[in-house]
């Protein structure tokens, strides 16, 4: 059996807006083996995700996908301290989760960049998945040619997280939709000073 034990994360934090992601010690835990009866087992978690649309599972897909490995029938138990789609990368932490258990299991020897590539990939940004892999504060960015580049900050041991959870899930896609499209040089400069004293900070 493969255990797996991936950190939540916030991203968006503040002025580092698509930037910055912090991990938190809230945590999914997903273990994989095979099934002995030829079937998919989903355990733990949403019931409407206890088959093939699971998204631990789509993650594994994806990851024997490029190794063009067959993917075995898998029983996958989950157990996760964050709920979904309120803001704590739930979905980062399960593609991280599924890529690593691939991972681990075809013997990949993948590294965290590698790890980082593919979820980043399959999310469709760095901000949640660099901390879920690389944990501590992380800063992301884009490269034209796709890939991610991070950098990682330790941080302050005395500081304490506080995480207020609305009652309401509300997606990416619709939180990102009532952003301004532009912002001016003013705003853009206060923003790229306040981000880069807050990861001093």
């Amino acid at each position: 059996m493969i255990n797996v034990k991936v950190p939540a994360s916030s991203a968006n934090l503040g002025v580092g807006y698509d930037v910055l992601g912090l991990a938190v010690n809230m945590y999914l835990h997903a273990s994989f083996a095979t099934s002995p009866d030829g079937r998919l087992h989903i355990h733990g978690g949403d019931a409407r995700f206890h088959n093939a649309d699971n998204l631990i599972y789509q993650a594994f897909r994806f990851g024997a996908r490029r190794l063009h490995a067959t993917v075995p029938p898998l029983t996958i138990t989950t157990d996760a301290d964050m709920p979904a789609a309120r803001g704590l990368g739930s979905s980062a932490a399960c593609i991280v989760a599924g890529l690593e258990g691939a991972n681990q299991l075809y013997r990949a020897r993948w590294s965290r960049d590698d790890l980082l590539a593919m979820a980043t990939e399959m999310e469709g940004h760095p901000d949640n998945v660099a901390p879920a892999i690389f944990g501590q504060l992380c800063a992301t960015i884009m490269n034209a040619d796709g890939t991610s580049c991070v950098a990682q900050y330790a941080l302050n041991p005395n500081w304490r997280m506080v995480v207020l959870i609305p009652n309401v899930p509300v997606s990416t896609n619709a939180a990102r939709s009532i952003l301004p499209h532009t912002l001016s040089y003013a705003d853009a400069s206060y923003q790229m000073g306040r981000c880069t004293l807050m990861t001093a900070a």
